[in-house]
């Protein structure tokens, strides 16, 4: 585990795939001693400069968070960041 202050942060589960990898953390607080379950989907086929050759990835990925928000879909907001 790392820890940021009162937070810690353990990873549970990666799958890691050519074009995305997913993760599972669980994060704790020490002062509030609760603890929180975070799925991480991260598109790794992107490239650094420019775009990628097919949308074919892009729309699997597409499909994986769909079905991941379906499957939680009370347990909270959906976060979509870049880099």
């Amino acid at each position: 585990p790392i820890s940021y202050g009162q937070i810690s942060i353990h990873l549970l589960a990666q799958n890691l795939s050519d074009e995305w990898a997913t993760r599972e953390f669980r994060l704790w607080h020490d002062g509030q001693r609760e603890e929180r379950r975070v799925t991480h989907l991260h598109y790794t086929a992107w490239p650094d400069h420019g775009i990628p050759e097919s949308i074919a990835s892009m729309m699997a990925f597409l499909d994986l968070v769909q079905a991941h928000m379906q499957s939680v879909k009370d347990s909270g907001p959906t976060l979509v960041h870049c880099r």
